[in-house]
């Protein structure tokens, strides 16, 4: 993908299988729902989006997990980074054939497993803690910062005082 582009907008939708991840939700359960996105959720938007058009060895599920894991572990990492978490993960390719398969199809491919993400751990109905229930106000502060690309500011404005948030299709 080149600097600048953009493949369309990214909207939340939440699905009808919605979880609950309650405060005394352990990393196991997160991490199992996270398998099933990254796995099976990947495997099925990679035909869904036209991402995948045909059997490769490097599936949707694979391209998914090499780029999350391989930018989680560097969020800097080169296409030569990137393909040695691919082969880390069983498939061996060259920077060239990974750098190819960005196009507006492996966009909206991971936009597809991004919403799926994004409705299986943070769009969860909350939980009813009885434990709360007691207390006028639980108020929680999170001081989290995520840095996104300059090309991402009319899909997800932030909070730079305007409000946060993704903005509307």
């Amino acid at each position: 993908m080149t600097k600048g582009s953009s493949y369309g907008k990214v909207s939340l939708q939440q699905s009808s299988a919605i979880r609950s991840f309650p405060m005394n939700t352990t990393i196991p359960q997160i991490s199992q729902a996270m398998g099933h996105v990254l796995n099976e959720v990947a495997q099925d938007s990679a035909k869904e989006t036209g991402f995948r058009q045909r059997h490769s060895k490097l599936g949707g599920a694979i391209f998914v997990q090499t780029l999350v894991l391989g930018w989680l572990n560097n969020p800097q990492a080169s296409l030569e980074a990137l393909t040695q978490m691919a082969a880390s993960l069983g498939v061996k390719l060259t920077p060239q054939a990974l750098d190819q398969r960005f196009s507006p199809q492996a966009a909206h491919f991971l936009e597809a497993v991004l919403q799926a993400a994004l409705g299986e751990v943070v769009c969860a109905e909350p939980a009813a803690l009885t434990i709360l229930e007691r207390f006028k106000a639980v108020l929680v502060q999170d001081s989290s910062m995520i840095v996104l690309p300059d090309e991402l500011q009319e899909v997800w404005s932030g909070c730079g005082g305007r409000g946060a948030g993704l903005n509307p299709p």
